[in-house]
């Protein structure tokens, strides 16, 4: 697979929507060393010197015009910073599943952010499923990339909470979860290893609440 990096074009979702080889590749690309290095604050951007070279993600941005607009959301992943290019996600040429450079969006992530890997004794499902269950990786409005602020992103999963923070029926503790995140307590959200003070591991679930 890796010495034969267009082996499954043909069955990828670019070729299926009909884009060419020659849609993204340039076939005569300027090869000679830049006699100027484009110096920024936060990197040396220095253009790639290869075959066919593919200018990314000027490129990418032809087709999808909705990431360019996600790009540009306070809160996005560094593409238009150039730390990170589109294809250190994803596989253009669709070797696996989604046209990631890896199995699974997770495996993808954890590339970056190992530290959200685990294993966790008490884990949080979702994050430890999908991601993108709660970010959008191309960029947001919400803070590190949450598709909603956290209180709304939490009670889509957690309703038994919803009901609480609605019907306060005049109770201050209740009246106080609407307006803070919970990520002010429960702050390993991705998984933790340490029960919560408060827990009692002998009630199952009940034990862990991810608040250290």
């Amino acid at each position: 697979k890796s010495e034969s990096p267009t082996t499954a074009f043909h069955s990828s979702t670019h070729a299926m929507e009909g884009v060419a080889c020659t849609d993204c590749h340039n076939p005569h690309p300027t090869v000679e060393v830049p006699r100027f290095v484009n110096i920024r604050h936060e990197s040396v951007h220095r253009p790639k010197r290869l075959p066919m070279s593919v200018n990314e993600p000027d490129v990418c941005y032809e087709c999808h015009q909705k990431i360019f607009a996600l790009t540009a959301l306070p809160s996005h992943h560094p593409l238009k910073e150039w730390r990170i290019h589109c294809s250190d996600c994803h596989d253009l040429h669709g070797q696996n599943e989604s046209d990631l450079v890896d199995i699974s969006v997770n495996a993808v992530c954890y590339k970056c952010h190992a530290e959200k890997e685990g294993p966790f004794v008490f884990e949080h499902p979702p994050a430890s499923e999908n991601c993108s269950y709660c970010h959008e990786p191309h960029g947001t409005v919400a803070n590190n990339l949450l598709r909603q602020p956290p209180v709304f992103l939490c009670l889509r999963c957690h309703t038994g909470h919803r009901s609480g923070v609605y019907d306060t029926d005049g109770s201050f503790d209740m009246q106080r979860n609407l307006y803070s995140d919970c990520t002010d307590c429960h702050k390993q959200i991705h998984g933790s290893d340490l029960p919560s003070q408060t827990g009692n591991l002998g009630s199952g679930t009940r034990g862990h609440r991810l608040t250290r």
